[in-house]
């Protein structure tokens, strides 16, 4: 008996020891699940904390206050017109009220911004929108008591402190709301008055303050339709005073003058806009800025060469306006080349820019005999000082340079002639001449100065196109005074002759520029002895084949085979040694 009680104590023991087993894993697992209540809500992920509140009745109740109040203000709007058409309020007075009452509301949205209250700050801003832009058109339009300028004025005002309202307070819908009314009511008040110059003067100022405002606030959609805007309504004035007979009756107090103004300005405007920011804040050249300062170039300085072409009267002094202005962004460039090194953005920028303004203020200032020394001059200055400062783009202007010499002079058009069709009796006119000494003397000074060795293909563009100005200059006069010693067929050069002379040229151009390229180590040289084959090989079936006899067909034929055989060997063969 006492040992059965025995065991039974044994096993009660083993059961509580057992228990309390369980009991204590039990607080452990308690333990870590509320460690790791404590730790989940960091593991969640970052978007869903973020994720917005769904909406409430609060938020309803907020959102109906505030077109609730959107509704009081326009209905005292209304209101102001009533006592205005019942005679209550003469219309003077009524007008200058509603104005008022608008910018009673702009001054509330600036307040609303700076307690906190966003969407109440946009609502009021949105509602001055509303009723202030139709109260502008019909003050001019209807009711006849604002001129054209003093509308212009008051939308200017407008826009003015709704910008200013709305970059302080951060208020991007009241900024849109602002800016499309404005440029909406401009262009009606430009058609409806025909005041299209007081306008564009508007439209322009409105697109600088959208650039500033863009800059600081990076709405840059703005500034993209303000300028939009503005250019084309500037285009239109142009074309209007450009048109054959002038323009239509309704705009007869449209003033050519003026339009040059204010095509001018728009150009100013906007690359004094530029230069400040990437010069003065150190930043590169945007996107809409490049874009921006081609339509500028384009409308303004176009618009206004048009306009001078037309009237007769101007060009000089705007070529020299465009020749300084050129200048000065050459030296731009130079300033803010950084580490001495003109590769940057700007760089490109700025010395592109005045590529075009010398060239169009030189083609405004000159004769086309002279355009060929002035632009064969550039050529070679441009060839010396890219390579002496190491700048690609400036050798690249450099070949610009020599292409338009060449193109102006008559160079060109007399190479096409000679190859392709009836060269002129004479030779090449002295201009050609003088863009072919340009081209010559702007390539020797690559050849001599440009980087050698590993360049990339790219660095190697300029000197390509100046090798084939010349080159088509220097084939352009051997044609031309070797077919004054052809013999003449119905008072011109014998078909056949002339085409074998034109095989020759072509098979010596190929080997001179492979024996040329390989021994000086001018890779672009190269580049250019199989395209000359491959045209030495058209015009044999094109020219040579129907116009030539057979004695002239075996001269074309050998030289042409010479050219085949030898080109290759000489484009292989190595360089000689460094002495």
């Amino acid at each position: 008996m006492e040992d059965r009680l025995a065991r039974v104590e044994a096993r009660l023991e083993d059961l509580a020891q057992a228990v309390d087993d369980v009991a204590r894993r039990l607080a452990a697992l308690e333990d870590a699940a509320g460690r790791h209540a404590a730790v989940a809500p960091s593991a969640e992920p970052e978007g869903f904390a973020e994720m917005p509140p769904p909406i409430t009745a609060a938020s309803a109740a907020t959102a109906l206050s505030l077109l609730g109040r959107f509704f009081l203000v326009l209905g005292g709007a209304w209101l102001l017109r009533a006592l205005t058409d019942a005679g209550t309020l003469p219309l003077a007075a009524g007008i200058t009220a509603g104005l008022m009452y608008a910018g009673a509301w702009v001054v509330l949205a600036d307040r609303a911004g700076a307690a906190g209250k966003r969407w109440s700050a946009e609502v009021h801003g949105v509602t001055a929108t509303i009723i202030a832009f139709p109260l502008v058109w019909e003050a001019a339009t209807k009711f006849k008591v604002a001129s054209a300028p003093v509308a212009a004025a008051g939308l200017a005002v407008i826009v003015a402190g709704a910008l200013v309202v709305s970059a302080r307070r951060l208020l991007p819908a009241f900024a849109w709301a602002a800016t499309v009314a404005g440029l909406l009511t401009a262009l009606a008040l430009a058609v409806a008055t025909r005041a299209v110059t007081v306008f564009a003067v508007l439209l322009v100022a409105v697109g600088i303050a959208t650039v500033w405002l863009a800059y600081a606030r990076r709405w840059f959609g703005l500034s993209w339709t303000a300028a939009i805007v503005a250019d084309l309504v500037v285009a239109e004035a142009v074309a209007l005073v450009t048109r054959a007979g002038g323009p239509p009756e309704v705009y007869h107090g449209l003033s050519t003058g003026a339009v040059e103004t204010v095509a001018l300005g728009l150009l100013v405007a906007y690359l004094a806009t530029f230069a400040v920011r990437t010069l003065l804040r150190r930043r590169d050249a945007s996107v809409f800025e490049a874009v921006q300062t081609v339509a500028a170039l384009l409308v303004g300085l176009g618009g206004a060469a048009a306009v001078a072409h037309t009237t007769g009267s101007g060009g000089i002094a705007l070529g020299i306006a465009a020749l300084v202005t050129g200048v000065a962004c050459y030296l731009i460039a130079e300033a803010g080349a950084a580490g001495g090194v003109g590769h940057g953005v700007n760089y490109v920028f700025y010395s592109t820019l005045a590529l075009v303004l010398v060239l169009a203020g030189s083609g405004l200032l000159v004769t086309a005999a002279t355009l060929a020394a002035v632009w064969g001059a550039l050529a070679v200055a441009g060839a010396v000082l890219g390579c002496r400062l190491d700048r690609l783009v400036m050798r690249a202007h450099a070949a610009v340079y020599a292409i338009a010499a060449g193109g102006v002079s008559g160079m060109l058009a007399a190479a096409v002639a000679a190859f392709a069709a009836a060269p002129a009796a004479g030779g090449l006119p002295p201009a050609a001449w003088v863009a072919l000494l340009a081209a010559a003397g702007g390539y020797a000074a690559l050849a001599a100065l440009a980087p050698r060795g590993e360049v990339p293909w790219a660095a190697r563009l300029p000197e390509l196109a100046v090798a084939v100005v010349a080159a088509l200059g220097i084939g352009a006069a051997v044609v031309l005074a070797g077919a004054g010693l052809l013999p003449v067929h119905d008072g011109a050069p014998e078909p056949g002759a002339l085409a074998t002379l034109r095989s020759a040229v072509l098979a010596l151009t190929a080997l001179g520029l492979a024996a040329a390229g390989r021994r000086a180590g001018r890779v672009e040289l190269a580049w250019l002895v199989y395209p000359v084959l491959a045209l030495g090989g058209l015009k044999l079936l094109v020219q040579d084949l129907p116009q030539g006899r057979p004695a002239t067909l075996v001269l074309s034929f050998a030289v042409y085979g010479t050219a085949l055989i030898l080109a290759p060997r000489l484009l292989r063969r190595p360089p000689p040694a460094a002495g």
